[in-house]
């Protein structure tokens, strides 16, 4: 299984604020959180790990890294 520091920070989030389902908070920090990464090249290969998890089946995960470092 993987898990990330993001996973950790959401339950932070989520026993502060008590409303707050697990699966939205996920989705609150990720976008900001990978990017976070992605933008440094930092972790390159528990990414790749993370994205062959997500089943990224039409692409190469490698790709999918290459195409957000381009932008």
């Amino acid at each position: 299984m993987l898990i990330t520091s993001a996973h950790t920070m959401e339950h932070a989030m989520g026993s502060y604020h008590e409303n707050l389902v697990h699966g939205a908070g996920l989705i609150m920090i990720a976008h900001a959180y990978y990017d976070f990464f992605a933008e440094r090249k930092a972790a390159e290969e528990r990414m790749i790990k993370i994205a062959k998890a997500m089943e990224w089946r039409t692409r190469h995960p490698e790709k999918i890294l290459l195409e957000h470092w381009m932008n």
